[in-house]
């Protein structure tokens, strides 16, 4: 259950939860692991909540270049900013861990 003030939109529209970084710039590194445009799976293993975001927390099929751990932003503020879930302190398991899936992309 989100907050009273949470939302699950960007201000300029974008719909959350929306992306799990792999890391920023090229995905040539990560081929492999992370082939452009295949499906890859997610295992939802935990949750993060602060004033500012709300995330789970995934375990990645493979490594990442991230600073954060690794997670999926899926509500804020209104008005607020989804980068604020790479701050968040407070994180905890999940009794029954499921699994999600995506598309790899790369942003140019």
């Amino acid at each position: 259950l989100l907050p009273q003030d949470f939302v699950q939109e960007t201000k300029t529209g974008q719909e959350l939860p929306h992306h799990m970084t792999i890391t920023m710039g090229a995905l040539k590194n990560y081929g492999n692991d992370y082939p452009i445009d295949q499906e890859v799976s997610l295992e939802v293993i935990g949750y993060g909540i602060s004033p500012d975001a709300m995330a789970i927390e995934v375990k990645p099929p493979a490594g990442i270049n991230s600073k954060s751990r690794p997670h999926i932003t899926f509500a804020i503020p209104e008005g607020g900013k989804p980068f604020n879930s790479n701050k968040i302190q407070d994180w905890a398991p999940i009794e029954e861990k499921f699994t999600i899936t995506g598309i790899v992309q790369e942003e140019t």
